[in-house]
């Protein structure tokens, strides 16, 4: 019987210490994550999605009576960006991504490094480094597309004369 109540209470123990360490990486984790702005960078990301989504106005050359319209649809696209990939969505999977891939000292390091002047920089041009990164890829992802497409109607082409020559190789076999 004793060995059984040294046993559970060596259990809880271990049991109570992992709870409390994880508390504590939860806890640095969320203080990381706070440090860095992680909603302000997402509020970031909802305007440059709102000045796209904008810039679709003038691609598909809306009139002012088709507006309103137009309007009511990039209201709701971007409301449901926000409920889908809203920070209340975002923040649970970023905490566990990031207790599932930093050790604590890891953590540790990270919050001494944005704590610091060199940290704080980061933080307060990250935004700016968003902007200016996400109109880079953008450009490079209309450069793409528009290579992709052009790629996509040689395929179709070749695609079509391949089955236009099996068609006739075997008209005679029907």
């Amino acid at each position: 019987m004793k060995k059984l109540l040294c046993v559970l209470l060596v259990a809880l123990s271990v049991n109570a210490y992992a709870d409390n360490n994880d508390k504590t990486r939860h806890d640095k984790v969320v203080e990381l994550i706070k440090l860095m702005n992680m909603d302000s960078l997402m509020d970031s990301m909802y305007a440059q999605m709102d000045n796209m989504m904008k810039g679709m106005s003038a691609k598909l050359d809306i009139k002012p009576s088709e507006q309103a319209i137009f309007d009511k649809y990039h209201k709701r696209m971007l409301d449901a960006a926000k409920e889908t990939m809203g920070w209340k969505v975002m923040e649970p999977n970023i905490i566990t991504i990031y207790e599932r891939n930093f050790t604590d000292q890891q953590l540790n390091d990270m919050l001494a490094f944005y704590r610091s002047d060199t940290g704080k920089a980061v933080i307060a041009k990250m935004p700016q480094m968003m902007q200016e990164s996400m109109g880079f890829m953008q450009q490079a992802a209309q450069n793409t597309m528009g290579r992709f497409q052009q790629i996509v109607q040689e395929m179709q082409a070749e695609l079509s004369a391949h089955r236009q020559a099996e068609a006739s190789g075997q008209g005679g076999q029907h």
